[in-house]
């Protein structure tokens, strides 16, 4: 031993340490050391933390020594070392002796443990083949394997599930415990962090752990696990044996100049071999990997005692700050162990080019007993590197080719390699801004605004990192040719001097068209270009500028390999050709339906570059016609002055009935009142029994006022002309207007039912007041507005004769007029009616303390139903005792726990008892003929004629009536139509079903109904609510059942948020909660039991709209298809256009799609579901969509599939939902609509999702679906659950290629037009939408919504199992 050395300490590990020491361990007399690289492994942990290679000897810091002791043997001394760098203090100076035998067998104990939970396998890039980003298979060859991958799977794993692998840990941090990414899937790697520091498999974790806690060396573990312990070469070539085992590859001199080209050339450099270009230049060293990636080996710091230590930039997946030449500090794994090696003198670096020479195909990483192409040889060329994906190509067009693809677009152009904190930002927004409502926000994930002012900040600092990232690119020649081109030229948005369809001195020819169809998805197509260089000019690239996911374009040429963007023009010339010639062929496979474009770039060298441009439609007949986007031109909007009959003479001319004209009269507001009501609706003034119906008017009031100033944005002064004939929307045709004419002005802005202004013109205007300009009088006329016949930008307003005349217009004649919109006053009228109709206001106000409850009593029959259910139907049929008021009885529960069927039992078993009568109340008429359908029908078919219900229904939809549900309605004398019931017809029938609006017309006295139930509570105004409690008294027993989280009605004068808050099932639940009389508990009765849809339906549902996974919601049983998810997505890139009307949009791919997928599943019926039906299958979409899959759907034999609009679903439920989303990412961008429901309406997604029982489909664009609106991420939830269960058509689809695809067809909108933002006003529109992402926590659902919450706490007090 040497003398410096003194002894010290004692047993047991260091129980006191001083300022220098040394740790030894002697083993039968004599000191063992350790290899540089055993070293290395020893300390790999702390190698972030500071570690000084002295030779034989390191320092370590001493805090981290007691960490240590439980690996030591007992018998360890500790030994002072005398006079060596005394200043340093917290360090200890350690030998290299730490592992002995004890260590050894203490470690193989370990690893025993360890293999008793996994099976561990050590292969290489020849024997292990990769099926995503951490599965692979493993196959036995005869080869030489060098080891370089750690494999892992589970004990008893079948072995067609592969092995996981197991990846280096990450240099930082260190964690005790590893655990898996939640974000991480195996076909697209994490989808959170950039960098991603978790495990991406639990195999991947245990072994980390281990590793971590055990303090063992990656090699040692791969060394034990192949039974090699490389003790049998010399020690330097045994160093190049660990390196090579732990990275695999090969190491490679190359010329230092070219590789500091632009962009950097790859010159292999050797004994025999320099750079003809730079013979005096030097050398570098680099490590070539087994994926081909190249990582250079920089010379090892020569300053005298400095730490080896790793960049901890680098490490965290920035870029250097000092730069890669200036930087001491190791920036890969190899080369740290490079470095260490070198340090420890045992290696020097042409020991590692001449063991690669001397081994052959040994080292090669892909070669296979020495047949590879891995490693150089002599005859290697000259090739161009990219550092940004660090990988080698052999040609300038490999080169180009390489930088087209996706992969390494997204690498030099999102900084995909940084390590951040924060989420994101949405890839649509073009400025940043702060959310007001931040920590609160509902949207949370979902948001497209900042959290936080840190989040904020990184994201400024992500957009100039994504900008410096490519400018970095295009300085190295790393962008592709429209990148490159778009740099070349910034004013490229002028497209005559950059591209053109024609260039002066070239023709071009094709004996194709170039805009074609293909019915066929898996069809293919060729054009072939002839091209003629009359200036001898020639070509020097060809290019296709677009990439697309249902179909793959490629250049075809002589010798171009398949698949191929970007290829030389020498490869297409002709050269017998008396003139400069060049054959170019493009082809194209079509894999899915949908419409495809594609630019063919020819680069003479000079600009403009020669531009011809492709279309193909996959699988429809025709090709639609692309119209062009609506051009917002509002000079002709007016800021008027709002016309009324105080401010202007209004001549009427739309027939009333006396009781309308009453109720305008008595329901209209001076402009000061209007003034006061906005103030008081400013105030949070509670309400009250004493201030209930003023509050209640001032709501309506202020309400009417905002929708009627967003249609005060409409005020135009326009040039009409008079017709006799009025062109229908629908068919486009004229029909004769009787005693009547009309008048159509052009409107300067988009008027499709997805804008607030449409939608309202749609469903709230009937009247509109026109006045000549100049106006001769003080006069305004009333006229009717032709919704029907109204397109996007021509109004219709039929003139009766006498205002023609007193204008003196005739059939032709043109006139200017000045136009405003006048809303329908008579529906707030009514609302404004039913609120002073109310009999007594404590029936929906109730006095708590003055109330009863009922006395419970059991059901008179067998009804098969939960304890909550019966409790409810307890309460309802329950007998009051004395005079006593029962309180409203509120029946909340998530969809399909039952509340339709418990309403409609309790009706049954309501009428058993005398001198009761029942009136069902819905929010829409599809739900009111659930009713009839599901339930009475059959039970009065079933020998209960004496149950005979009435419904009522005055609606124009006739023919669209459930058959089942018209036995029951009152009908005209020819049947054709429905007529009012009779005050005789109400007193025969005990059950009266309506919907609460028709309700007002039933002219019954207050009392005449004994029970008053109101299905579909949450999703209408309390306005609505109360029309038909007008005929309920103190006496009347009231239930109200709903679901806040489906959709509601829209209001204009508050967030839509907030929408749900002003019906009066929201209101009673919370003025119950707030209430410390215990009846108040009772009055609301919480259902859990879901009793429609498969679990992984209810699963995904709860999770994206209810904002948990907690929600104590049981399994239903409703049967699954046996070999399909109950989740598919189908891809589907049409061309979205507008009907004739120009005001509804249609996508005919996505209808040939759902006719597919249709056919499908009634052909394929699977028995689990009963008999075939085609009614049990319903295709939801929206506008002229809806109409056009009737037509289609009855031209296959499917006629009796229900077709519905997205708001004629509430309340219904069929064994298979197909969703029809219509609009694409292309016509998003291009489209200035604000009011696209799938997008940004989450309690309509909801609502839709949850009436599919075992099939949830949706057709649509992807890249649309994940990108837009305030529904994207319950989007993105929904394709990445698709993807992880395989259920996405086409198959061949990828999560990574269809990101991917969404981010470059952004970037490529960016580029052809820079001077527009991408449709922020899409997504930055102030929304309050009641809804709660997935990423919520209970403590926030606590803060955000009452009514959740104690969902979620009445499911833990049952101790329900949560799904």
């Amino acid at each position: 031993m040497d003398q410096d050395y003194v002894y010290r300490g004692g047993k047991g590990g260091p129980s006191c340490l001083g300022t220098n020491i040394t740790l030894g361990l002697f083993t039968e007399g004599k000191l063992l050391t350790l290899s540089p690289l055993e070293k290395k492994d020893l300390v790999s942990d702390y190698a972030p933390l500071g570690v000084l290679n002295l030779g034989k000897k390191l320092i370590l810091k001493t805090s981290y020594l007691n960490d240590l002791a439980p690996l030591l043997p007992t018998d360890l001394m500790f030994l002072e070392y005398k006079g060596v760098l005394p200043g340093i203090s917290g360090y200890f100076i350690a030998s290299s002796t730490i592992l002995g035998q004890a260590v050894l067998s203490r470690q193989k104990v370990l690893l025993d443990e360890l293999q008793s939970q996994l099976e561990l396998l050590v292969g290489c890039s020849v024997c292990t083949k990769p099926l995503d980003n951490t599965t692979y298979v493993w196959h036995i060859i005869d080869h030489h394997c060098p080891g370089e991958i750690l494999l892992a799977r589970a004990k008893g794993t079948p072995p067609y599930q592969g092995w996981r692998k197991v990846r280096r840990r990450p240099i930082f941090p260190k964690p005790r415990h590893y655990e898996e990414c939640h974000y991480y899937r195996r076909e697209t790697g994490c989808r959170r962090h950039n960098q991603c520091t978790f495990a991406s498999s639990p195999e991947e974790a245990v072994v980390w752990t281990f590793e971590r806690q055990n303090y063992i060396p990656r090699l040692w573990l791969k060394a034990e696990v192949k039974n090699s312990l490389y003790h049998w070469t010399p020690r330097s070539q045994r160093t190049v044996e660990k390196i090579w085992a732990e990275f695999g590859g090969y190491f490679q001199e190359i010329c230092k100049a070219c590789f500091e080209n632009c962009p950097p050339r790859v010159t292999h450099w050797g004994p025999n071999r320099v750079c003809p270009e730079h013979c005096s230049s030097g050398c570098i060293l680099v490590h070539v990997t087994s994926e081909d990636q190249l990582v250079e080996i920089r010379p090892k710091p020569l300053r005298r005692g400095l730490l080896l230590e790793y960049c901890m930039v680098v490490s965290r997946g920035q870029p250097c700050q000092q730069g890669a030449a200036n930087c001491s500090y190791a920036h890969s794994h190899v080369e740290m162990a490079v470095w260490e090696a070198e340090a420890s003198d045992y290696l020097s670096r042409p020991d590692l080019i001449r063991a690669t020479l001397e081994s052959g195909g040994r080292t090669r990483a892909s070669g296979v007993d020495g047949s590879g192409d891995g490693s150089p040889d002599s005859s290697a060329q000259i090739q161009l590197s990219c550092q940004a994906c660090h990988v080698t190509l052999g040609s300038q067009e490999n080169f180009k080719n390489h930088c087209s693809s996706q992969e390494h677009k997204l690498r030099v152009s999102y900084a995909q390699g940084a390590l951040w904190e924060h989420r994101p930002p949405s890839i649509t927004v073009s400025e940043f801004k702060l959310c007001p409502r931040q920590g609160r926000c509902p949207y949370r994930d979902g948001c497209t605004k900042a959290h936080s002012l840190g989040e904020l900040q990184e994201w400024i600092l992500r957009a100039l990192t994504m900008q410096m990232t490519e400018d970095s690119a295009w300085k190295h020649g790393l962008l592709f040719f429209q990148d490159q081109f778009f740099r070349e030229h910034p004013d490229s948005g002028n497209e005559v001097l950059v591209r053109s369809r024609s260039v002066r001195d070239i023709t071009i020819h094709y004996g194709q068209p170039l805009q074609c169809q293909e019915e066929d998805k898996k069809s293919h197509r060729r054009w072939k270009f002839i091209i003629h260089s009359k200036g001898q000019r020639p070509l020097k690239s060809v290019a296709l500028l677009k990439q697309h996911m249902g179909a793959m374009f490629s250049l075809v040429g002589p010798g171009l390999p398949p698949g191929q963007f970007c290829a030389q023009g020498s490869r297409f010339r002709v050269h017998d050709a008396a003139v400069m010639t060049f054959h170019v062929e493009v082809h194209v496979e079509c894999i899915a339906t949908g419409s495809y474009d594609q630019w063919v770039a020819f680069d003479f060298g000079r600009r403009p570059v020669l531009i011809q441009k492709l279309h193909v439609q996959v699988g429809q007949k025709e090709v639609p016609e692309m119209l062009p986007t609506c051009i917002q031109d509002h000079g002709c909007l007016l800021k008027m002055i709002h016309w009324h009959s105080g401010t202007r003479c209004v001549v009427p001319s739309v027939a009333r009935t006396a009781e309308e004209v009453n109720l305008l009269a008595k329901y209209n507001v001076s402009s000061q009142e209007m003034n006061n009501y906005k103030s008081m609706a400013s105030t949070q003034i509670p309400i009250t029994l004493a201030n209930y119906r003023d509050r209640m008017h001032q709501f309506l009031y202020v309400e009417e006022e905002a929708q009627q100033q967003l249609m005060d944005r409409l005020n135009l002064q326009v040039e009409g002309r008079l017709s006799s004939k009025v062109q229908t929307s629908a068919m486009g045709m004229k029909f004769e207007a009787q005693e009547k004419s009309l008048v159509t002005g052009r409107i300067p802005c988009s008027l499709t039912l997805d804008t607030d202004q449409g939608s309202l013109l749609s469903r709230a205007i009937s009247t509109a007041y026109v006045a000549p300009i100049p106006a001769p009088d003080n006069c305004v006329y009333e006229v009717q507005v032709k919704v029907k016949t109204t397109l996007e930008q021509n109004v219709w307003l039929l003139l009766p004769s006498h205002c023609c005349s007193a204008l003196g217009l005739k059939d032709g004649d043109s006139q200017l007029m000045e136009i405003q919109f006048q809303i329908d006053r008579i529906v707030f009228g009514r609302w404004h009616q039913a609120i002073d109709t109310l009999h007594d206001v404590r029936v929906v106000l109730p006095d708590i303390a003055a109330c009863s409850l009922p006395s419970l009593t059991l059901p008179t029959q067998d009804i098969i139903c939960n304890v909550k259910q019966k409790q409810a139907i307890s309460y309802i049929t329950g007998t009051a005792s004395g005079k006593r008021q029962v309180p409203p009885l509120l029946i909340y529960g998530p969809f399909g726990t039952g509340k339709t069927y418990t309403l409609a039992w309790a009706s049954l078993e309501v009428i058993k008892q005398p001198n009761t009568k029942v009136l069902i109340c819905t929010h829409t008429e599809s739900a009111a003929d659930v009713y009839i359908r599901e339930y009475f029908h059959a039970y009065v078919t079933a020998g209960h004629p004496e149950v005979m219900p009435l419904r009522v229904k005055l609606t124009e939809d006739f023919h669209e009536t459930d058959p089942a549900a018209l036995q029951y309605c009152c009908l005209s004398e020819d049947r054709c139509s429905f007529r009012f019931p009779t005050q005789d017809e109400l007193e025969q029938h005990p059950i009266i079903i309506t919907t609460a609006t028709s309700s007002r017309n039933l002219g019954v006295p207050p009392g005449f109904f004994s029970h008053i139930l109101i299905d579909e509570a949450a999703q209408m105004l309390e306005c609505e609510a109360i029309m038909p409690l007008a005929y309920a008294t103190q006496d009347t027993r009231i239930a109200l059942a709903g679901d806040h989280m489906q959709s509601t009605s829209k209001l204009f004068s508050v967030g839509n948020r907030k929408s749900a808050d002003h019906s009066l099932f929201n209101r009673l639940f919370q003025y119950y909660q707030r209430e410390t009389h215990q009846l108040a508990s009772q009055c609301r009765i919480i259902f859990h039991e879901n009793y429609r849809t498969t679990k992984a339906i209810i699963s995904f549902v709860f999770h994206n709209f209810y904002g948990t996974n907690k929600i104590p919601v049981e399994d239903s049983g409703i049967p699954e298809h046996p070999w399909q998810y109950p989740l598919l997505l189908c891809y589907v890139s049409g061309t979205p256009e507008k009907d004739s009307s120009m005001t509804s949009w249609l996508n005919n791919a996505e209808i040939v799609e759902v006719i597919k997928r249709v056919q499908e599943f009634y052909q394929g019926w699977v028995y689990q579901w009963g008999s075939p039906d085609q009614k049990q299958i319903c295709v939801v979409s929206h506008g002229s969509q809806v109409k056009k899959l009737k037509e289609e759907l009855r031209k296959k034999q499917l006629g009796e599939v229900v077709v519905e609009n997205f708001e004629n679903v509430s309340g219904r439920e069929f064994r298979v939902v197909i969703i029809s989303t219509v609009h694409t990412q292309d016509s998003l961008l291009s489209n200035s609509a604000t009011h696209l429901e799938f997008f940004n309406e989450p309690q309509l997604l909801n609502t839709v999702m949850t009436r599919a029982q075992s099939q949830l489909v949706v057709v649509g664009d992807l890249r649309a679906l994940c990108a837009f609106g305030h529904c994207r991420e319950i989007w993105k939830n929904f394709i990445q659950k698709t993807f992880e269960q395989g259920n996405v058509l086409p198959s061949f689809l990828k999560m990574k290629d269809m990101e991917q695809s969404s981010l470059l067809r952004l970037t490529w909108i960016n580029r052809l037009n820079p001077g527009a933002a991408v449709r922020e006003d899409f997504l930055e529109k102030e929304d309050n939408h009641n809804v709660i992402t997935s990423q919520m926590s209970d403590t926030e659902l606590s803060g955000d919504d009452p009514l959740l919450q104690e969902l979620l706490d009445e499911g833990k007090k049952c101790g329900r199992k949560s799904i």
